[in-house]
């Protein structure tokens, strides 16, 4: 039988700062994300399989574009946080990565325009469009560096069902209740990790469950800086483009960093 993970995020520990991925700052390096994944696959090999990955990732570019905007609420007052937010994060972007953001800021610029007309005072958004820029096309390259900014424990739920294999790190006091249901449980001592200034101590095991399982986890997610070569060419139409290292950019990646740890567990049958 198939294992069912059910997550549910419902709290943030450690440091303020780290949303969730329906909230605006998630929701603005997913864009950047999907924008440089269009890229690669445009100016790949043309195949079937890239052009059919190219129409999906497309497709989920507008959504991602559609619930942004749609996440950003102007009042018939002006008010809008969303709005600041996103003012915030589109001045820091990196030149490179603006480009993704040119239908949002339309989009956005219609509310704002619809909220006008109803007596706010709220100033329209400006592209940074580099009058060169339509001349050329970028792609990103190979990974440079990385640069951890922010760190953050998430709480997650999560359900298994009978007849799965299951590989996860558990806090000590679980070791006493798993080895009641699993008498030849193997349990690997791997020290304490330090989360929220509380030590746990820890042991990975790997098992086969006999029952549906109920764990509560926390999840260590990672705000990373990542930078990446930068290619550019000459916009073409009949040939292929000719691309040139023209020198480096970043994208923000929020990522697990593959710590978790299974601190509550119940039997639900």
């Amino acid at each position: 039988m198939k294992k069912l993970v059910l997550v549910l995020i419902v709290a943030l520990f450690l440091v303020p700062g780290i949303y969730c991925s329906n909230d605006l700052t998630s929701g603005f390096h997913e864009v950047i994300g999907q924008y440089w994944k269009i890229q690669e696959l445009r100016f790949n090999n043309s195949n079937v399989d890239t052009e059919k990955k190219l129409v999906e990732a497309i497709d989920k570019y507008h959504n991602l574009i559609n619930g942004f905007t749609e996440n950003v609420i102007i009042d018939k007052f002006g008010d809008s946080k969303g709005l600041d937010l996103f003012r915030e994060l589109y001045d820091t972007c990196s030149e490179y990565s603006k480009p993704a953001f040119d239908s949002v800021i339309k989009k956005l610029n219609e509310k704002i325009l619809v909220a006008n007309l109803q007596g706010s005072k709220v100033k329209m958004l400006e592209t940074d469009i580099d009058p060169n820029r339509v001349e050329y096309i970028y792609r990103l390259g190979k990974e440079l560096e990385r640069e951890l900014i922010k760190a953050q424990w998430i709480i997650e739920r999560q359900t298994y069902f009978e007849n799965v294999e299951v590989t996860m790190v558990v806090d000590s006091e679980l070791t006493k209740p798993l080895k009641l249901l699993y008498p030849a449980i193997f349990l690997l001592k791997l020290g304490s990790w330090l989360i929220n200034g509380d030590l746990y101590y820890c042991f990975k095991t790997t098992f086969i469950t006999k029952h549906k399982l109920f764990f509560r986890t926390v999840k260590k997610i990672a705000e990373n800086k990542v930078w990446f070569e930068l290619f550019r060419a000459k916009k073409t139409w009949f040939t292929s483009p000719k691309w040139e290292l023209y020198g480096k950019t970043y994208k923000v990646i929020i990522e697990p960093t593959g710590e978790e740890l299974a601190r509550e567990m119940k039997v639900l049958d």
